[in-house]
Parts: structure tokens; C-alpha cells; sequence
């Protein structure tokens, strides 16, 4: 073998390793949350302060791809509604006639984000299906290897906006 090969070999190795375990790190789950931005800024919320909110009882819940397939499927499912974890937090600046210009971005440990309008969530039945998953397959919140997950209902394909490892939320606003 020649040395050329031997060394293109070892970088391949070497690539490999490290997208490995960067993709770990990125799967993590996480523990708590921050929610930042145009409200009193919380510097972390944490699963037990998700617990301390009214559960719901989902289900079966289905994530689907983008052709209707389904994915993912959760049973004995229970949840916290979006809404309620952002509902008692004072918003910077927003009135009645500048509602519609607030943003709430959701961003995973992975990077990958979830937007919603502020008129979403609280002015339409979408606010009524975004929930924070806090049990999943008879497994708590503690015991779920992808939690903090977020999941829209609401949505035709569910696994477009579903978010694990949830670790910040932001709230904006257009200008």
C-alpha cells in the first residue's frame, strides 16, 4: 500500500471520527432552556419548571415527513403548551396595534430552529397544538434521550417544525 493511500485512509478515519462526535455533542439532550430577547430575560427554565405547568394528556402523537410518511411515533404522550411558558412573560414594547411584528425562534442544540409569529400562538388554534413534550413512550422527561422536544400539531407535516433538544427560545421582533 502506498503511503499516499495510507495517509488519505487515515484522514478519512479522522473525518469521520470527528463528525461522530460532533453529531453526539449535537444530540445531547438538554436539561433546561433559556428564553431571551424582548422579555424579562429568564436565564434558564428548566424540566422541573416545565413540570410545575398544566400537562396535557396528547396521546399517540405522529411526526411526519414531508410525503405524509410517518417517522416518528410517540405514545402516552403528555405536554406543556408553548403558550403557557410564554404567556406570563411581560413582552418589551408590544401593544395591541404592533402584535403581529413579534417572533418566537426555537433553536436546538443541533442549530436547527422553529419559528412561530407571536399572533400564532396566542391568536390562533396553532397556539393550541405547540406543546413541549414532557412524557413520551411511558418515559418521563428525566428518561427521554431527545428531550426538551417541541412538536406543532397543528401542522399538516409535523416533523417539519419538530425541535429536540430544545435550548433557547427568543422572542423578536420585524422591524
Amino acid at each position: 500500500m502506498s503511503n499516499r493511500l495510507i495517509v488519505e485512509c487515515l484522514l478519512l478515519l479522522c473525518l469521520n471520527c470527528s463528525r461522530a462526535t460532533k453529531n453526539d455533542t449535537d444530540n445531547r439532550a438538554t436539561d433546561s432552556f433559556s428564553i431571551t430577547g424582548l422579555v424579562e430575560e429568564i436565564p434558564s427554565f428548566s424540566k422541573e419548571s416545565l413540570l410545575e405547568l398544566d400537562q396535557q394528556d396528547l396521546g399517540t402523537v405522529q411526526l411526519r415527513k414531508g410525503d405524509g410518511e410517518v417517522y416518528l411515533e410517540l405514545d402516552q404522550t403528555k405536554g406543556v403548551l408553548l403558550k403557557d411558558v410564554l404567556g406570563s412573560l411581560p413582552v418589551e414594547g408590544q401593544t395591541n396595534k404592533n402584535y403581529s411584528a413579534y417572533y418566537v425562534d426555537c433553536k436546538a442544540v443541533d442549530g436547527y430552529q422553529s419559528v412561530y409569529s407571536w399572533n400564532e400562538l396566542f391568536n390562533s388554534p396553532t397556539g393550541d397544538s405547540v406543546y413541549l413534550i414532557t412524557q413520551a413512550n411511558g418515559k418521563s422527561l428525566d428518561q427521554m434521550s431527545q428531550s426538551i422536544m417541541m412538536v406543532s400539531l397543528q401542522d399538516q407535516i409535523t416533523g417539519k417544525r419538530n425541535l429536540r433538544n430544545l435550548t433557547s427560545i427568543e422572542v423578536n421582533r420585524v422591524y
